[in-house]
This record gives C-alpha cells, structure tokens and sequence, in this order.
C-alpha cells in the first residue's frame, strides 16, 4: 500500500468513527478519532521524509520543492499538523487537569 493511500484510508476511518460507530460512547469516539489523526499525520510525515530521501540520495541529487505540486504538499501537511496539534491540545490540558486532580498527593490538594 502506498503512503497515499495508507493516509487516505487512516485519515477517512477517523472521519467515519463519529457516523459508522453510533452505540459507543462519544469520549471513546473522540480518542479514536485523535489516535487515527494522529496516525495519519505520522504516517504522511515519514513519507515526506522517504521523498527527502530519495531525492538528497540520488545520482546526482534532486532538488527538493522543485515544483508547485512539492509546496502544495508540503503545505497541506503542515497545515494538517497544525490543525490536529490545535484541535488535540484542550483535550489532552483538560483530561492531564483531571487526572493531577484525581491522583494528586494529599499533601498537595491541602494547599488549595
């Protein structure tokens, strides 16, 4: 499979988690609809750094982002690397607050 292809399929499954999965809990559609974005986004990432590969490897060496079809790619990943790290980060401060609440020391919940 190629890495299109593996990030087309891992990107889409994490968008149908929320139709196709109506009977579970939204929390657990939640984290596996983060998990799957965040495969997505490693694995669009190591495939950005097999192209960079490939063209610093060569005989003779290819220039890299070459054409405008390089920067289109190069900034859809980017942007999609943004919008997951933005879309995750109040899910992972609010659930990281609960659990410092949940299993803080005694000695520490005192001082509030």
């Amino acid at each position: 499979m190629t890495a299109y292809r593996c990030v087309s399929y891992v990107h889409c499954s994490a968008l149908l988690v929320y139709r196709v999965l109506r009977s579970v809990r939204k929390i657990y559609l939640k984290i596996a609809h983060a998990v799957l974005q965040a495969a997505a986004l490693i694995i669009s990432s190591v495939g950005l750094k097999a192209v960079f590969d490939s063209h610093n490897l060569a005989e003779p060496p290819t220039t890299n982002m070459y054409t405008l079809h390089s920067w289109i790619g190069m900034a859809t990943v980017i942007l999609f690397g943004i919008q997951v790290s933005i879309k995750s980060a109040p899910f992972f401060i609010y659930y990281s607050l609960f659990l410092h609440i949940v299993w803080a020391p005694k000695s520490e919940i005192d001082h509030y």
